[in-house]
């Protein structure tokens, strides 16, 4: 049966039905957690639908958050968001405890939803001494709504706390021995979160811990997160780093966006000539999103898409997310138009375009925190990706870039397609 249209272009709005039904595991990353994991995917790559989908397959008790909405309060006391680079470091420490007192009363509200009544006393181990309660005759539902709008109005200098993380550990780990089988928690959007939140959130991936977690985040330079190389959790060893859409010129990833594309609306699907739909895949790369927004508007109307519908659509598309870019880039580099043209030069685009970033060249231009701001930024936004087959690293600024096709097409180009 056809899926409702439009199908939601933000995962975290689908169904849960519609998840279950028109999931498709993506290739390269496995289809079982086993140990806590990084999972790194450009923007539209799948990650919401992975891990929602985790949330319903995984043998014992799994819960989906939003790490941009459980630590709003976070950014709201601080005024910034995930592109920040720079926080006051006397701040640092207090980051951290709150992100963990705001965790645990998720937690605890999530456990609640499933019919399982957190230790008490181990989720006010997790405040600091100023914002403890105790437990009352109250319907616990209402108690931790209490305890919440404690934490957000409590300001960033009472959260002087420094067992919090050892004191979350305990919650979680005592959660598992209650319900009796794996917790895993499942923590979406990590690049929307203040930089010193990122403390608290690896710790929780750390392997020694009795529980899993799975952390999605877009890549990024996440060096600032840690200042000191020692107090960085190492990928393989403390976590698992799994990439999504690694490959995307691959044939199994290819065929993984067409099934996914056949599973939320076949009729428009199959309808589409098979040089477009390659064409098509191509140019959305690793952005499962892409390919759905584009295919759904381009099939809105009767029949079936026609190119002219496919490049009308691709075209607003790359004006929104150029546009988009621009608006977050403005101080960083104010005319992202002419450096895109610059990059296309006046042939047509027919292969994938890549960026090598050599220190010496590019001090010409941009002050080292510049150009590490616009390689934070282009990656977050997706304007920048890792080139196909490599490995995206946390810690280490990347030495060359790929400019995604849909930011370089022109509709005088042919409709090339690449398989590796």
């Amino acid at each position: 049966m056809e899926a409702p249209f439009p199908p939601p272009l933000d995962a975290e709005k689908a169904s849960p039905g519609q998840v279950v039904r028109n999931y498709r595991q993506p290739p390269g990353i496995g289809t079982t957690i086993d140990r806590s994991t990084l999972l790194v995917g450009s923007r539209g790559a799948g990650k919401t639908l992975y891990l929602r989908h985790q949330r319903h397959v995984f043998p014992g008790m799994a819960m989906y958050g939003d790490l941009f909405q459980v630590l709003a309060p976070v950014s709201d006391d601080l005024g910034v968001g995930g592109h920040t680079f720079e926080i006051a470091t006397k701040l640092e420490p207090l980051v951290e405890a709150k992100t963990a007192g705001l965790l645990a009363s998720w937690i605890a509200e999530k456990a609640l939803d499933r019919g399982c009544d957190i230790a008490w006393d181990d989720l006010q181990d997790v405040l600091p001494p100023a914002l403890r309660r105790a437990r009352t005759g109250e319907d616990l539902t209402r108690q931790l709504e209490l305890l919440y709008g404690d934490l957000f109005d409590a300001p960033i200098e009472e959260f002087l706390h420094r067992d919090a993380l050892r004191a979350l550990d305990r919650l979680v780990g005592n959660l598992q021995d209650q319900v009796g089988a794996p917790v895993l928690l499942l923590l979406d959007r990590a690049e929307l979160v203040p930089a010193p939140c990122l403390r608290t959130i690896f710790h929780l991936l750390d392997q020694t811990v009795p529980y899993r977690t799975m952390v999605a985040t877009r890549p990024g330079l996440l060096g600032h997160a840690f200042p000191a190389a020692h107090q960085r959790p190492i990928p393989g060893d403390h976590f698992a780093l799994r990439h999504l859409g690694s490959e995307p010129y691959s044939q199994d990833w290819q065929e993984f966006v067409r099934s996914t594309l056949h599973a939320w609306m076949p009729r428009i699907a199959d309808g589409l000539v098979p040089d477009h739909q390659a064409w098509l895949v191509t140019l959305s790369r690793d952005s499962l999103r892409l390919a759905i927004e584009i295919t759904s508007q381009s099939g809105s109307g009767a029949g079936h898409p026609n190119l002219a519908a496919i490049q009308q659509h691709v075209h607003l598309v790359q004006q929104t997310l150029t546009q988009a870019a621009e608006a977050e880039l403005g101080d960083v580099h104010p005319n992202l138009r002419d450096l895109l043209r610059r990059l296309r030069g006046k042939d047509a685009v027919e292969r994938p375009t890549l960026l090598r970033i050599t220190g010496g060249q590019q001090q010409t231009v941009f002050h080292r925190s510049d150009l590490d701001r616009l390689l934070d930024i282009g990656l977050r936004l997706g304007l920048f990706v890792t080139p196909h087959g490599r490995m995206w690293h946390p810690y280490r600024q990347p030495t060359e870039i790929e400019i995604p096709p849909i930011y370089l097409w022109h509709r005088s180009d042919p409709l090339w397609s690449i398989t590796v």
